[in-house]
């Protein structure tokens, strides 16, 4: 029931996974770089990973409770928010490593 919304996005998860793996495998030659790059990739990760679970579990939930879809609808609302607010973080530090010093390590 949950896994279904994370399924469609099995295509996104491999690219950030693979932004990960190759933040982390030139880590030695940009190490301050690669950190950026890695917090936003697995912060992107998380969020698709949580969010994509989140909001089937709050329907279903809240569905059973009896719940009004107002009140559904406002809580998804809320959510979105916070995932689109971590989301400005997340992309935040894809910038810091795209535009960050290219400074070797020593």
């Amino acid at each position: 029931m949950f896994i279904g919304p994370l399924l469609v996005q099995i295509p996104l998860l491999i690219a950030l996974g693979v932004g990960i793996l190759l933040a982390a495998l030139r880590w030695n030659r940009h190490p301050q770089v690669s950190k950026w790059a890695i917090i936003g990739f697995g912060g992107m990760m998380f969020n698709v990973i949580v969010f994509g679970a989140l909001s089937p579990l709050v329907v279903s939930t809240l569905s059973r409770s009896g719940e009004s879809a107002t009140s559904i609808g406002t809580t998804l609302a809320f959510i979105s928010i916070a995932g689109g607010l971590l989301g400005v973080i997340w992309w935040g530090c894809i910038i810091a490593a795209v535009f960050g010093s290219r400074e070797k390590a020593m």
